[in-house]
């Protein structure tokens, strides 16, 4: 995600959601790499969606968009070794496919009426959660 005024952040924006509603959210300033993937997804996801398997007898699928941080060596071997299922194949930005591009189509129109008044960083991170 980028804003485009006086201030240029670039910003990676993780979220998880299921028919219940939504799950954390992690706001990654700068590259993600796997090393901060696989850190976001241990520090932020893991435990909410095993008490969510625990609280509702389901097992839960990661749905990822095939980014090199998602499908490089160690956040493969770390998804196999922590048992952290997901879809071995995605197509990327397919909205009929994935429901998450439409959150991100209504999160763009909720950023795109306060764009102006957005000075920082923390402003920013303040309008997307």
């Amino acid at each position: 995600m980028s804003l485009d005024s006086q201030l240029r952040v670039t910003m990676d924006v993780l979220d998880c959601f299921w028919t219940g509603g939504f799950g954390p959210l992690a706001l990654l300033e700068g590259n993600v790499n796997q090393e901060v993937y696989v850190d976001t997804l241990s520090q932020k996801f893991v435990s909410w969606v095993k008490n969510l398997s625990e609280k509702y007898q389901k097992d839960f699928k990661l749905q990822e968009n095939g980014t090199s941080c998602h499908t490089g060596a160690y956040a493969e071997w770390w998804k196999e070794t922590y048992k952290i299922k997901n879809f071995e194949y995605w197509p990327a930005q397919s909205p009929d496919l994935n429901l998450i591009e439409h959150v991100w189509w209504a999160l763009e129109i909720k950023l795109s009426k306060v764009r102006a008044s957005i000075l920082n960083v923390n402003e920013l991170k303040i309008a997307i959660q």
